[in-house]
């Protein structure tokens, strides 16, 4: 079974509009795989802080999802 994403279903059905730019999107993704391969402390808790602060920034520049619009 082959997993398919779609960012225009999240868009019509949710208003769902994206959070961070390409270079914000490139910058977490570069820290999440540089904290996996020091093998120091929990996953976890870095995957729980990043879609805290994805939340909060969404909340913050008025995206109607983070809302709750």
């Amino acid at each position: 079974t082959l997993l398919a994403l779609s960012w225009e279903k999240a868009y019509h059905q949710l208003d769902w509009e994206p959070t961070w730019s390409l270079e914000e999107c490139l910058a977490m993704t570069a820290n999440w795989y540089r904290e996996w391969n020091r093998g120091e402390g929990s996953l976890k808790d870095l995957c729980t802080g990043q879609i805290e602060s994805y939340h909060s920034l969404a909340g913050s520049r008025g995206l109607a999802w983070a809302n709750g619009r």
